[in-house]
C-alpha cells in the first residue's frame, strides 16, 4: 500500500469534518471526512491515506477505543488528534497513541484556525504537501467588515451547554455560548472574534444579536423557562458596562420574548469587573434591580479584591476551569476550590464549577459542596436543535425512570405503602383538611398512591391540582375565596370541587420531579407559614420513604434511615405545637423459638393495626419496633400508649409462649428539649 495526498477525517459533528476538509483541500490535501468510526478504521486498514484526524470525544464510541484498534491493526499512517475538551486529556491521549507505536503527527485543541492545522501537515513528507497560496492566510485575518458581513449573514450562531445541580443532577439552566464559521476561513475562536469585535467597537452589537437568538431558544421552550429554578446564561463583555442602552433593550426582548429577567443571568469576566469598582457598582446594581442575575466568570484568574467583591451585587461565582482541570492531580488546586467555595457559600453566593470533565472531579465537588456543575462529563455545548434532542431524551429516560418507581413501590407490599399512608394521614391530621394524596408522574397521567379521604384513580395531568405544583415545581397554595386563586382555574380533581389546594413537589434522590404531595379540602381554610413549612417537609419524609423503597436498608444503614424518619414527623409537628411520644417494643425470648419470624411479624401487624394511621410504625434492627405517637401538647401520656396500642400489646403477650415478654420503654418530647430522635432515644424509660 502505498501512500496519496489524501487524509481522511472521523468527527460525529458533521460541520467540523466539512471545516477540517475546507481547511485540508485549501493546501493541496484530498480530503474526507466521517461521522462513522467503522468506516474510518475499515478505510484506514486498506485505504493509501497520507494522514488520518480523530476527533477523540464522540458520542458512540471514545477516542481511545479507536486508537487501540489502529495499534491492533499495526496502522503507521501518521495521525492528528483533537479535541474540544480538557487539553490535558488531549496531552495524555497523545502520550498513550505514541506508547501504543502510532505514528503520532500532532494533536490540535479546538477550535483550530487554518494556519494551526498548516503547522501540523508541514510535518509529512514533502511529496505530500502542497505550499497555501498566500491569500488562504490573510482570509484568517479579521476585521470590521468580516464580523459586520458574518453578522449580516447569520454566520454566528449560538450552542448551549446544560447546568446541572451538583448533588442530583437535574437540570437548572443553560449557559449560551457564541460561535463562528465562516465558510471562507472555517472554525474562528470565541477569544479571537469577540477581541477583534471589541477592538472594532461592534461587540454590543454582537452581543445583542447573541440575546435575540438565546432567548428565542429560550422562550420556545415553555416547558422549561418556565419553571421556577431554571435559567439560561449569557456572557457579556466588561466594555458593554458603558452602555445602558443595551441592557434596556435587553430588557425590551426579554419582555418580547416573556422571559423574566429573574430567569437570566450575565456572565461577567472578574478581570474586567473589577478594575472600574464605581462604575461596575452603578450598571451592576442597575441589572440586579431589574431582576438579572449577575455571575462572575473564571473565578481565581483575575486581579479582584474581596472588598470590592463584597461590593459588587453578584448573585454567582464560576470557579475557573483551569482549577476543575487539574483538581485530582493537584493538592493546591483543591485547596484554592474548596476556599472558593466556602467563600462563596459564607457571601450567600451559587458556585458553579465549569470544565467538569469525569466522575472523579464531579465527586470532588459535591464533597466540597459546589452548588452547579457543567462540562464535558454532563454535556457538550450542542446547537439549539441538538440540544431540543437531547432533552427529549433525557424527558424519556425521566419518564421510564418514573414508570419503574411506580412499579417498585406497588411490589413492596403493604407495608411501604402503609408507611406512605401514614404519611398523608399525618398532613390531614395536622392541616386539618379532609384529603391528601401522593400524585405520581406517569407520562400525561397522574397515578395517585397512600391517599386518605378517598381512593382516586389515575387522571389526566391538565385535570388535577398536580399540574400546578410540578409546573412551578415550588409550594402552591390555592383558596377559593381570597386573592391566591387568582391566576389558576381550580380543577375539579377526581370528580369533586374543592376550594382549599396546598401541594409540594416530590423529587427522586437524583432530582427527578415525581409529582407532589397534595392537600385538599371542600371548604376554604388558612394556613400559615408553619403550614407551609410543615407541607414541605412531610414531602421530604415522602421523599425519603420513597429512596428507601427503591434501594433499601439494612443493619447501620436501617437504623440511620429510620431514626432519620422520626426526625422528619418531628420537624412536621413541631411548629404547629404538637408532641409524640416514642415506644420502643422489644420481645425477650430465654430461648428463640422456631416460629420467631412469624412471631415478629405479627407483632408488628398488630403494631400497625392498633396505631392511628398518622402514626409511624418503624423497624430499628431484627428483633426492636418503634412507634411514634403523635399527639396533642398536654395530653395524658399513659392513656394515649393505653388507648391506641397498649391493649392490643396486652393481648398480644397472652399468644406468645410463657418465656417470651414483650419490653416496652418510652419517652416523649418536651417543649424545652430538642425534638430529635436520638435525644428521645437518650430519654427512653420503661413503660
Amino acid at each position: 500500500m502505498h501512500a496519496s495526498n489524501r487524509i481522511l477525517i472521523l468527527d460525529d459533528q458533521e460541520c467540523v469534518g466539512i471545516t477540517i476538509r475546507q481547511m485540508a483541500e485549501k493546501i493541496g490535501l484530498i480530503a474526507e471526512s466521517t461521522t462513522c468510526p467503522n468506516k474510518f478504521l475499515h478505510d484506514a486498514a486498506h485505504e493509501p491515506l497520507s494522514c488520518l484526524i480523530l476527533d477523540l470525544i464522540m458520542p458512540e464510541v471514545s477516542g481511545d477505543q479507536i486508537i487501540r484498534e489502529l495499534a491492533r491493526t499495526h496502522s503507521q499512517t501518521p495521525l492528528v488528534l483533537m479535541s474540544g475538551g480538557d487539553r490535558r486529556v488531549l496531552w495524555a491521549a497523545e502520550r498513550s497513541a505514541k506508547e501504543h507505536g502510532l505514528n503520532v503527527l500532532g494533536a490540535l485543541e479546538k477550535p483550530f484556525f487554518l494556519k494551526n492545522l498548516k503547522k501540523i501537515f508541514d510535518r509529512l513528507p514533502k511529496k505530500l504537501r502542497v505550499d497555501p497560496p498566500a491569500e488562504a492566510f490573510n482570509a484568517v485575518v479579521l476585521d470590521a467588515e468580516i464580523i459586520e458581513q458574518g453578522i449580516r449573514n447569520n454566520e454566528f450562531f449560538t450552542v448551549y451547554q446544560p447546568k446541572v445541580d451538583s448533588s442530583t443532577q437535574s437540570l437548572v439552566g443553560f449557559e449560551v455560548l457564541l460561535r463562528w464559521f465562516n465558510p471562507h476561513i472555517g472554525v474562528i475562536a470565541p477569544d479571537v472574534f469577540i477581541s477583534a469585535a471589541e477592538q472594532f467597537g461592534l461587540i454590543d452589537e454582537l452581543t445583542e444579536y447573541m440575546f435575540e437568538g438565546a432567548l428565542r431558544w429560550f422562550s420556545q421552550h415553555s416547558k422549561y423557562s418556565g419553571k421556577k429554578h431554571l435559567n439560561i446564561a449569557l456572557n457579556i463583555s466588561p466594555l458593554s458596562l458603558d452602555n445602558p442602552d443595551l441592557f434596556e433593550r435587553l430588557t425590551e426582548r426579554c419582555d418580547f420574548y416573556c422571559v423574566k429577567p429573574q430567569a437570566v443571568t450575565l456572565e461577567l469576566t472578574e478581570t474586567h469587573a473589577m478594575r472600574d469598582a464605581v462604575t461596575s457598582l452603578d450598571m451592576l446594581l442597575s441589572l440586579r434591580l431589574k431582576g438579572f442575575k449577575l455571575s462572575i466568570d473564571d473565578f481565581g484568574t483575575g486581579y479582584s479584591s474581596l472588598k470590592q467583591l463584597v461590593r459588587l451585587p453578584f448573585t454567582e461565582l464560576k470557579i475557573d476551569k483551569s482549577f476543575i482541570g487539574i483538581a485530582t492531580a493537584s493538592r493546591e488546586a483543591r485547596h484554592v476550590i474548596k476556599t472558593i467555595i466556602d467563600m462563596a457559600r459564607a457571601l450567600h453566593l451559587t458556585t458553579v464549577a465549569e470544565g467538569v470533565e469525569s466522575k472523579e472531579v464531579l465527586n470532588l465537588l459535591q464533597i466540597y459542596g459546589c452548588d452547579q456543575v457543567q462540562g464535558y462529563f454532563i454535556e457538550k455545548p450542542l446547537s439549539g436543535a441538538d440540544m431540543d434532542r437531547w432533552l427529549q431524551q433525557r424527558r424519556k429516560n425521566q419518564e421510564v425512570i418514573r414508570t419503574q418507581l411506580i412499579q417498585t413501590l406497588k411490589s413492596n407490599g403493604d407495608s411501604r405503602f402503609q408507611d406512605l399512608t401514614s404519611v398523608t394521614a399525618l398532613v390531614t391530621r395536622i392541616l386539618n383538611v379532609e384529603y391528601a394524596t401522593i400524585s405520581l408522574l406517569a407520562g400525561n397521567t397522574v397515578t395517585c398512591t397512600a391517599s386518605v379521604g378517598f381512593k382516586p384513580d389515575p387522571q389526566d395531568i391538565s385535570e388535577t391540582f398536580c399540574k400546578y405544583v410540578v409546573s412551578r415545581e415550588d409550594a402552591v397554595i390555592i383558596n377559593s375565596h381570597d386573592d391566591s386563586a387568582n391566576g389558576y382555574q381550580l380543577p375539579q380533581s377526581w370528580g369533586k370541587d374543592y376550594h382549599f389546594y396546598g401541594g409540594y413537589p416530590l423529587y427522586s434522590k437524583t432530582g427527578l420531579l415525581l409529582g407532589s404531595l397534595c392537600a385538599l379540602h371542600n371548604k376554604p381554610i388558612s394556613i400559615d407559614e408553619a403550614g407551609i413549612s410543615a407541607l414541605k417537609q412531610a414531602a421530604k419524609l415522602i421523599e425519603l420513604l420513597i429512596a428507601e423503597s427503591v434501594k433499601g436498608a439494612a443493619g447501620k444503614a436501617l437504623l440511620k434511615s429510620q431514626f432519620e424518619r422520626v426526625d422528619r414527623v418531628l420537624d412536621i409537628i413541631k411548629p404547629l405545637g404538637y408532641q409524640a411520644t416514642l415506644l420502643v417494643i422489644k420481645p425477650h425470648w430465654q430461648e428463640p423459638p422456631h416460629s420467631l419470624r412469624w412471631q415478629l411479624e405479627k407483632l408488628e401487624l398488630v403494631l400497625r393495626k392498633s396505631c392511628r394511621r398518622s402514626d409511624i410504625v418503624i423497624r430499628l434492627s431484627e428483633r426492636e419496633y418503634a412507634v411514634l405517637l403523635v399527639h396533642n401538647a398536654g395530653d395524658g401520656i399513659e392513656d394515649i400508649i393505653m388507648e391506641r396500642v397498649g391493649k392490643k400489646l396486652n393481648q398480644l403477650q397472652k399468644t406468645f409462649d410463657s418465656w417470651c415478654f414483650l419490653g416496652v420503654d418510652f419517652a416523649t418530647t418536651k417543649e424545652s428539649a430538642d425534638y430529635s430522635a436520638q435525644s428521645l432515644m437518650a430519654q427512653l424509660s420503661p413503660y
